[in-house]
């Protein structure tokens, strides 16, 4: 009697339990990224956006995905994370989510040319399988499009597959930032009178080429205050 309890003990216990998922593992091709738009251009100051496109080989959208972007160089390389081409300290990053049959799970990140310098920006997406910075997983060979290899790498103009066939984990854009000028200025008040002799204070706002206000983003152009000696009525002119 008791062998038999024994025997049913070794046995329940030998019994293996429900089996544990394991950590879902993506193998390094098995993902695919997109970034859109593929150019874009824009005003400085203004906030540009880019969205990551992530799917898998069977075109199924991927969350949870870990997306690094760099601004290769450019008008804005120095205005986001560090300067430079820097993919062991990323400029940005996201992690995507949503995604299902035939559709991407998507992320997005943006910045801006706080700077007014103008000019085309470079930048690397990749995604980032295993989280960890200083394990680069980013094809620094692709250009910005696809076709006969130029020089390789992510610039504005850079053409070829890189180091990995398309598609694959990483993609290369580009964004062009045109700078704010002084062009049109304004007045304030429009008329007026005063005492002969006497001083009156004239307010210009300088706009930049959209009627924006070019003093935002202009570092030599800030609102002029000009004070006028009124000797006899007469128009002003102020040049700036």
């Amino acid at each position: 009697m008791l062998v038999g309890m024994t025997v049913a003990l070794v046995a329940l216990i030998a019994t293996p339990s429900m089996p544990v998922q394991p950590p879902i593992a993506v193998a390094a091709g098995a993902l695919s990224l997109d970034l859109v738009p593929e150019t874009a251009t824009a005003r400085t100051g203004v906030t540009h956006t880019i969205t990551a496109h992530v799917r898998d080989a069977d075109g199924i959208g991927f969350p949870g995905v870990e997306v690094d972007v760099e601004i290769v160089g450019g008008a804005a390389d120095d205005d986001a994370g560090t300067a430079g081409d820097t993919p062991a300290i990323p400029d940005l990053s996201c992690t995507t989510s949503g995604g299902g049959v035939g559709t991407a799970a998507t992320c997005s990140v943006s910045y801006t040319d706080d700077d007014n310098d103008g000019g085309g920006d470079a930048v690397r997406g990749w995604i980032d399988l295993d989280g960890n910075d200083a394990t680069t997983e980013a094809d620094a060979g692709e250009g910005r499009s696809t076709g006969a290899a130029s020089a390789p790498g992510c610039s504005a103009s850079s053409t070829g597959d890189g180091d990995h066939p398309e598609p694959d984990g990483t993609d290369c854009v580009a964004m062009t930032w045109t700078a704010r000028q002084a062009t049109y200025v304004d007045l304030d008040p429009e008329d007026g009178s005063g005492a002969v002799g006497g001083t009156v204070t004239l307010t210009a706002l300088v706009y930049d080429q959209d009627l924006g206000h070019a003093d935002l983003y202009v570092d030599d152009m800030e609102t002029a205050v000009a004070t006028v000696e009124m000797h006899n009525a007469t128009n002003l002119l102020l040049s700036t």
